[in-house]
């Protein structure tokens, strides 16, 4: 049927042109720079338009006319004074017969230069907050990097905090968070690639990968992944994720986000590749499997025996934050023979007027957390803590007392949605509220069989899922012995030397560090 097509296939906007294609155009139009000034002149016109921040000056260089061209509000104007029009006032005796890179080497020595002869690369680094230098009768120019982006200063990650450990976290500058990443990992063998997505914003994106560990396939595939995403704009990660992702209807998220520099780094060193996009403070790491959502870096600064304890109330809270209101449900409604006499004495006391069964009593309380939730969050901070409080005790409290849910139901709601969020990553937290009310669903129709066959369908759903090739629920599911040494509990750091062997490295052995990170040791090759 037509709106099953719209709804699963992913279809191309045919209908206006990218940027993209706009600059293949001009770059089949206009085959090359011009000699003369005036002709550049009028092109840069006619593609740029009217717009008031773009700004043409003519110069003289040495004996010849000159333009220069930049956007005012990309570029630093005292930069501009200083490393070009200065230099400049002092090129009068410079013989430009030799060539354009003659002004490069003696007059820009030293400054991000580079020597272009396309109009393709003149707008795009136009755009990213370069001035451009035309020169009569040459057909090439001059390209300087003099940009000027106002940068958040680093500060702590405000989703993924800890007690214990690094407090920096990455901001919108993909510079910044590439040199973050760098100052973590101080190989010789790390690699930054960069390219361009969206066909309308042209983002900046790199990919951060370590040579000598990462498998070749992997990384051939996210490459591939990223050459081929079609997309107007991108402004986020999440934009990237939700278009490389290997199944983008799947409510698991199959690539890891972090905010924190030592997460990534830690991923980097097990053989995952990093994307980083520019302008998003969440950083991409991939392939990506079940057990990445509860390791934390206070994994690594505490005891292994504590951090094994901490892993099992996370995973045990994974289970209540999907199965509990579901129990409550298949118990009070179906199954109250299991209950002992006593607590469902309570339950009965606790339910008595409440005209609604169980299963809509606790889809009106779900619901209405998660609008409470929804507000605070949206909501100017000044009073979205107010929002909170009122909800949390104003409404919650008057709901018991006006009958129209159970005190039970507020506990049971609430100890779900805590849960929830054990998890490292809000996106994985996002699924499992999902799922909650799919199980509530399966509960209040079937009971405890309900819960059974939801079970299954979810854990058939996750074992079939893959990332970048690996299997989503490794080392779980296949079921692989050496891995479970830093997966569901942690042993002692002498004791994982190696990396996880369902990533296929090129090397297998190092450990974790105290920040997340590891110490590589030489080993074989895994085959």
């Amino acid at each position: 049927m037509k709106w099953t097509k719209m709804l699963f296939t992913r279809e191309k906007n045919s209908e206006t042109k990218s940027l993209s294609t706009e600059l293949d155009d001009i770059t089949e139009n206009v085959k090359s720079i011009f000699k003369d000034i005036e002709s550049n002149k009028k092109v840069l016109k006619s593609l740029f338009g009217e717009t008031i921040d773009f700004v043409i000056d003519d110069v003289q260089l040495g004996k010849r006319k000159g333009m220069i061209c930049y956007f005012n509000t990309t570029i630093n104007i005292n930069l501009l004074t200083d490393v070009v029009y200065k230099p400049i006032q002092h090129s009068n005796e410079i013989n430009l017969n030799d060539g354009i890179e003659k002004l490069e080497e003696v007059v820009f020595s030293g400054l991000p230069v580079a020597v272009t002869d396309t109009y393709r690369d003149i707008i795009k680094n136009l755009l990213s907050g370069h001035i451009v230098i035309f020169i009569e009768s040459f057909t090439k120019v001059l390209s300087i990097q003099v940009a000027d982006v106002e940068e958040r200063s680093i500060t702590e990650p405000t989703s993924q905090t800890v007690i214990r450990g690094p407090k920096d976290g990455f901001v919108e500058s993909i510079h910044t968070n590439l040199s973050l990443i760098r100052r973590r990992v101080k190989s010789q063998y790390l690699r930054f690639e960069s390219m361009t997505v969206g066909d309308d914003t042209l983002t900046s994106v790199a990919i951060c990968y370590l040579e000598n560990i990462t498998n070749e396939d992997i990384l051939n595939d996210v490459r591939k992944r990223l050459n081929g995403m079609k997309v107007k704009g991108v402004f986020d990660s999440g934009v990237v994720e939700e278009l490389i992702t290997d199944h983008p209807y799947s409510p698991f998220p199959l690539m890891f986000s972090s905010e924190r520099p030592d997460t990534v780094a830690s991923h980097l060193i097990e053989g995952k590749v990093a994307i980083v996009v520019d302008g998003s403070p969440f950083v991409l790491s991939a392939p990506t499997v079940f057990v990445d959502f509860y390791h934390t870096t206070e994994d690594y600064t505490n005891k292994y025996f504590f951090a094994s304890f901490i892993r099992i109330i996370s995973y045990v809270a994974f289970f209540m934050s999907l199965t509990l209101s579901a129990l409550y449900i298949a118990f009070t409604t179906f199954h109250y023979e299991l209950i002992p006499t006593l607590l469902l004495v309570s339950f009965q006391v606790q339910s008595d007027g409440v005209p609604f069964p169980a299963v809509i009593e606790i889809l009106m309380m779900e619901l209405t957390y998660e609008i409470l939730r929804e507000a605070g969050t949206r909501m100017p901070r000044a009073i979205g803590p107010t929002i909170s409080i009122v909800g949390t005790l104003v409404i919650g409290q008057a709901a018991v007392e006006a009958g129209v849910v159970s005190s039970f139901v507020l506990i049971i709601v609430a100890l779900s949605a805590i849960s929830s969020f054990i998890s490292t990553d809000y996106t994985f937290s996002a699924s499992l509220k999902l799922l909650r009310f799919f199980l509530i669903i399966m509960a209040g129709f079937l009971g405890l069989y309900g819960i059974l066959w939801g079970w299954f369908i979810i854990s058939i759903h996750m074992v079939s899922l893959k990332s970048f090739g690996v299997p989503y629920a490794s080392p779980i599911a296949p079921f692989i012995l050496q891995d479970h040494k830093d997966a569901v509990l942690r042993l002692p750091n002498f004791k994982t030397v190696t990396r996880p062997s369902y990533m296929k490295t090129k090397k297998t052995n190092g450990n974790k560090s105290q920040d997340g990170s590891s110490s590589m040791k030489e080993g074989d090759n895994w085959s």
